[in-house]
C-alpha cells in the first residue's frame, strides 16, 4: 500500500486513515505542523484540544467559551443547548449557572455579572438592583437576586427584605407579591403597614397623611381628630380627648333627666 502525502493544508489522521481539515482533527488530537509534515497529533495528559484543534491546553479555564474540558476524549467539548460552566468542568441549564453569572446564549457560556449588577434568579440576565423582579432582593454578597423567605417583604428599592411594618410610608407588605406595595390615591397605610383603608380606619393618635398616603403618629402633646383628618392641641367641638390613647373621640349627646 502507498503512501499518499496529503495536499496542501489537510493534515493526516491520527492512524493515518485520511487527510482532514485541521478543525477535523479527532477528539483528542490538534493540528501539529512540522515543518512539511502536517499531522494530528495526541494532546497529552491533563491537556485538552481547543475546538478548532490549533492546540491543546493544560488549564481548562483556557477551553473555549461554551465548552467544557472532557477528561475521556481530552477535548473541549461544547455544551449548547446547554450552558459551560465559569470554570468549564461541565454543563448545566442556564438556571443552574452559579450565583452571580448569567447564561450568555451568543456563547452558551456561564459568565459572571458585571460590578454592581445582580443576576436574575433564572440566569437569564443582570440588572440593577432596583431591576430585581418582585419579592426577591439584591444580595450584595454574592450578587444575586434572592427570593425573600416567607413573610418578610422586599422593599421597593430591593435592597433588602423587611417585616411589614418597616416597609416605607405609604407601603404595605402585600402577602400577594410579597413586595412592599404603595396604597392606592385616597388610602393610607396603617401603623404596622399591614393594609390600606380609608383615613377613618387610621389607627388611634395617628392622622392620614396625604402626602405619604401613611396614618402618621401625632406629637406627643397632640391628639388625632375623631376622622384621623389632623393632630390638634385640642379637640374640635363635639369631641372628647382620650389623653391616653391621644385620640379625639365622638361625644355622646347627653341625655335630660326626666
Amino acid at each position: 500500500m502507498q503512501c499518499t502525502k496529503c495536499s496542501s493544508g489537510y493534515y493526516s489522521t491520527l492512524f493515518h486513515s485520511s487527510c482532514v481539515l485541521p478543525s477535523e482533527c479527532d477528539e483528542g488530537t490538534w493540528a501539529h505542523s512540522n515543518g512539511a509534515d502536517l499531522f494530528c497529533d495526541e494532546c497529552q495528559n491533563d491537556t485538552w484540544a481547543l475546538e478548532n484543534r490549533s492546540e491543546c491546553v493544560h488549564t481548562i479555564e483556557a477551553c473555549d467559551e461554551g465548552t467544557y474540558a472532557n477528561n475521556t476524549t481530552l477535548q473541549c467539548t461544547r455544551c449548547s443547548p446547554n450552558f459551560a460552566t465559569l470554570n468549564h468542568r461541565s454543563c448545566v441549564t442556564r438556571e443552574n449557572c452559579s450565583l452571580g453569572e448569567y447564561g450568555d446564549i451568543r456563547s452558551y457560556q456561564c459568565k459572571k455579572c458585571e460590578p454592581n449588577f445582580f443576576a436574575l434568579p433564572d440566569h437569564s440576565n443582570c440588572v440593577l438592583s432596583k431591576n430585581c423582579p418582585v419579592a426577591t432582593y439584591a444580595n450584595t454578597t454574592v450578587f444575586q437576586c434572592i427570593n425573600c423567605s416567607k413573610e418578610v417583604f422586599a422593599l421597593p428599592e430591593h435592597d433588602k427584605c423587611v417585616d411589614s411594618k418597616d416597609c416605607p410610608p405609604g407601603f404595605i407588605g402585600s402577602k400577594i407579591i410579597q413586595q412592599c406595595r404603595r396604597c392606592d390615591e385616597n388610602t393610607f397605610a396603617d401603623k404596622n403597614r399591614t393594609i390600606c383603608a380609608s383615613h377613618d380606619h387610621c389607627s388611634d393618635g395617628t392622622y392620614a397623611n396625604l402626602t405619604l398616603h401613611d396614618c402618621v403618629q401625632c406629637l406627643e402633646i397632640q391628639l388625632a381628630t375623631y376622622d384621623h383628618s389632623e393632630c390638634v392641641k385640642e379637640c374640635p367641638e363635639g369631641q372628647a380627648p382620650d389623653y391616653i390613647k391621644r385620640q379625639c373621640y365622638h361625644k355622646e349627646p347627653s341625655q335630660n333627666l326626666a
